[in-house]
């Protein structure tokens, strides 16, 4: 990284100050210091992400959600600024659309460890069904009648 790739000093200022309030639970003065880095350093995506944090904090989801899109345009592949502009959209009532920008915000390699389970879990629709919808349902009555005459095994019936 040369000096031209560096971020502005003064927006290094502000983001660290924003997180020094954000620590001390102090919202109003964090968004500030955020507002003021965003200013600064109107390229900078961590700018843009510390200020949706901060309006996050204030519980301002359209704000926040608005900062959140400015941080993923400059860094389109930033899986926290998704996570985050989702969460934004859950609060503001888009389950749907949260869903969907939390699964552009990390690969499919598990699927219990997508951040989209946590929105279904959070809004009590998180079901087998939700999950694999042709899936084979466990009855335990059923498999109670198919073992209860054995004695041990080690194998299950179909």
């Amino acid at each position: 990284m040369d000096s031209t790739d560096a971020p502005d000093a003064r927006a290094v200022g502000f983001l660290q100050a924003f997180l020094a309030h954000s620590a001390r639970g102090e919202a109003r003065e964090a968004l500030a210091a955020a507002s003021e880095a965003r200013q600064a350093a109107p390229d900078l995506p961590e700018a843009h992400y510390a200020y949706g944090q901060a309006w996050l904090a204030l519980n301002e989801a359209a704000r926040a959600e608005q900062a959140f899109a400015a941080a993923i345009q400059l860094r389109r592949g930033w899986a926290d600024a998704w996570v985050n502009y989702g969460l934004a959209r859950c609060r503001r009532g888009a389950v749907g659309d949260a869903i969907a920008a939390m699964r552009r915000a990390r690969p499919r390699r598990n699927p219990l460890s997508r951040p989209s389970y946590a929105i279904l879990a959070a809004t009590g629709r998180l079901s087998l069904t939700a999950i694999q919808p042709d899936a084979p349902t466990y009855d335990p009555k059923l498999h109670f009648e198919q073992v209860k005459d054995k004695w041990f095994g080690f194998s299950t019936p179909n």
